[in-house]
């Protein structure tokens, strides 16, 4: 289970931050399609609100939202690197003031002070011990009539694994929450339980206040296992009004608006398995024709250093590879390298992944491909001996132009 000590060596040392986060909604498109079409109509009736306290808001990937739409804000945060960053990158914003806690207290914020508490796609991460401390101390920082809402895992049900799903916390579920709100003095308005990738509903978000100011509503429980069908639209249609459109000066989605060169292209891979389609040319397609969201796109066979390939029909300067692991067994593709080739024979690597971190098909690994280097084909090898399987490649580049050197 994810304790505490893991949380902080994940956020404070293993994840580099390096999009400030934005690779968790590439799902919805960009972290602007997710506000404005799935987070928002959630809050819309309970903002603006005059004072806000986010907890764990990372690198603010959802604090630049909130902040246009409050007087005073404060975000609280178990990670002295998101803190200090948060410092920066909204540093004009007086209003707001950001601090480091223990993963436990929040007794820095003051009591009775906020009309709304959010915290979204981080108590995911945090256990039952951890939410039985924060919980009655949300109640009392709220304001008599204030709400929070909170994101939150729902794997307890059945769940007998160390770690969930996208290392969701294994002791919670709404039942638990619940619980733990409605016995310390406040009230449950609205839980929605999700299928945040896959078909379970292993995520839930919760919206309560305190019960003596809501003691006539009638608490809603909603069961939403098409929650990624309302992310898929969102980044289909909405997205393009969000980023496609318009330069994003914030850096952190500029590759998506460069073409993927990869999409819909000639493929193969090293072998079939009982679980490919036909021959390794029809089963590779799976993994660039844009389906992102699927269990899996190919596989191959056990066998040592297995590879799937690309053929991009003419010859690019390569910038950046992303990789959306599979659904489940998603600790098989670790270290893998990508290798260039002009001609499909001669085979050289421009990239190697090394280290033991786990990516997700929800949060994709993005590779910066450092240096001039020109390629047609493009294969990912799996370093070892194992199945190759993985949902979907994209390839980022440019035209190879004059005096780029092809080696």
């Amino acid at each position: 289970m994810p304790e505490l000590g893991w949380n902080r060596e994940i956020w404070e040392e293993t994840y580099t931050w390096d999009d400030r986060g934005e690779g968790w909604s590439v799902g919805w498109g960009g972290s602007e399609a997710q506000w404005f079409g799935s987070l928002y109509p959630r809050l819309h009736r309970v903002l603006p609100a005059k004072s806000i306290l986010e907890i764990a808001p990372g690198f603010g990937r959802w604090t630049r939202f909130l902040l246009p739409l409050c007087q005073n804000y404060l975000g609280i945060d178990l990670s002295a690197k998101a803190v200090s960053a948060c410092q920066k990158i909204f540093s004009d914003q007086a209003h707001a003031t950001f601090l480091q806690n223990d993963g436990r207290s929040l007794e820095a914020a003051p009591a009775e002070s906020f009309d709304l508490v959010f915290s979204f796609d981080s108590l995911v991460h945090a256990e039952l011990d951890v939410l039985a401390l924060y919980i009655p101390q949300i109640l009392q920082k709220l304001l008599p009539s204030g709400v929070a809402f909170i994101h939150h895992s729902n794997i307890l049900p059945g769940s007998d694994e160390p770690f969930g799903p996208c290392y969701r916390a294994t002791t919670v579920s709404a039942d638990k929450v619940y619980e733990l709100i409605t016995t310390r003095g406040g009230k449950v308005l609205i839980q929605e339980t999700v299928n945040w990738y896959g078909t379970t509903l292993h995520d839930c978000f919760t919206l309560f206040g305190n019960a003596a100011a809501y003691a006539d509503i009638t608490s809603v429980r909603l069961e939403n296992s098409r929650f990624m069908d309302e992310a898929f639209l969102i980044k289909s249609f909405q997205s393009f009004y969000s980023h496609n459109l318009w330069s994003d000066t914030r850096g952190v989605t500029g590759f998506s608006r460069m073409r993927n060169l990869a999409l819909n292209k000639p493929a193969t891979q090293s072998s079939i398995s009982v679980w490919s389609r036909s021959s390794p040319g029809e089963d590779a397609k799976g993994a660039n024709n844009g389906q992102i969201y699927c269990p899996y796109g190919f596989h191959t066979d056990c066998e040592s250093n297995p590879w799937w390939q690309v053929d991009l029909q003419d010859q690019f300067l390569i910038h950046k590879v992303v990789l959306y692991n599979r659904q489940e067994c998603e600790d098989r593709l670790k270290y893998f390298s990508i290798l260039k080739s002009l001609d499909g024979l001669n085979w050289q690597i421009i990239f190697r992944k090394q280290d033991s971190l786990v990516f997700f098909n929800h949060l994709p690994y993005v590779a910066e491909i450092s240096g001039d280097h020109v390629a047609r084909y493009v294969r990912i090898r799996l370093d070892g001996v194992d199945f190759l399987h993985f949902s979907e490649c994209q390839v980022f580049g440019e035209p190879a132009g004059a005096g780029v050197a092809s080696a």
